[in-house]
């Protein structure tokens, strides 16, 4: 393998990839269809190995400092504090009706815990227009891989 140029190097990744279909049909489909469903990984996986591993192996001892909080971040959830507020038939949620009835007090272990669970989840992000589009340029690769296998 000579490579001296990006085309080059785009000449020999589409060799390498055609020479793998056609050998492994059934493997290529099953990564395409998986990349269809998460196309960010690639990208998040090369953010993550070339910007935040050099910076993260500066925070490791702060990392270590967080683990019980996100103990205790996991527990409020488990037992029924969500980001929605209390969840319905849970521990939270029985456990509010029979001591506060319908006044939770300000101040209270319990409102702090309802709080806590509402900061607790990250909300959903849609994906955008390039996300889509890789998606389902995966999914199409993979349908041309099946045609021709």
């Amino acid at each position: 393998m000579d490579v001296t140029g990006p085309e080059d190097l785009l000449d020999t990744l589409t060799g390498v990839y055609q020479d793998f279909s056609t050998q492994n049909p059934r493997t290529t489909i099953a990564i395409l269809l998986f990349s269809s469903f998460y196309p960010e990984l690639p990208f998040k996986v090369a953010y993550a190995l070339f910007v935040r591993t050099p910076l993260a192996l500066l925070r490791v001892p702060l990392y270590l400092l967080k683990i019980p909080f996100y103990l205790l971040r996991g527990t409020i959830g488990l037992l029924g504090f969500g980001r929605a507020g209390v969840q319905h038939d849970s521990y939270a949620s029985r456990y509010q009706s029979s001591v506060y009835g319908g006044y939770t007090p300000k101040d209270s272990s319990f409102a702090s815990y309802q709080s806590h669970g509402a900061r607790g989840t990250q909300p959903v992000q849609e994906k955008n227009l390039f996300y889509t589009m890789l998606s389902w340029g995966y999914v199409l690769e993979a349908f041309r891989v099946y045609w021709n296998s």
